[in-house]
């Protein structure tokens, strides 16, 4: 996975996204939660290969311990939040 190309990351993060269901109750499958974070570090991997340094490696090994352990629901950022990121 490139870091240009974090759609995979993005799709699986919408997919434990519990924000938009009518099922004050729902939460997101532990499999998917374990993707979010396996994505994302495979993006910051990536990125250490291509000039990163130790903040990277850090970031890396913070996602994969909550890749082990991912917690029952994540708190986010609104859509607009993340709408604005990709106009900018």
């Amino acid at each position: 996975m490139s870091y240009e190309d974090l759609s995979t990351f993005f799709s699986n993060l919408e997919l434990v996204n519990t924000s938009t269901t009518q099922n004050s109750n729902a939460t997101p499958m532990p499999a998917d939660m374990r993707a979010v974070f396996i994505t994302l570090s495979d993006a910051f991997r990536s990125m250490r290969h291509e000039g990163g340094g130790s903040l990277l490696d850090t970031l890396i090994e913070s996602l994969e311990a909550d890749a082990d352990n991912p917690p029952r629901e994540v708190k986010g950022v609104s859509d607009g939040f993340l709408d604005g990121m990709w106009m900018a």
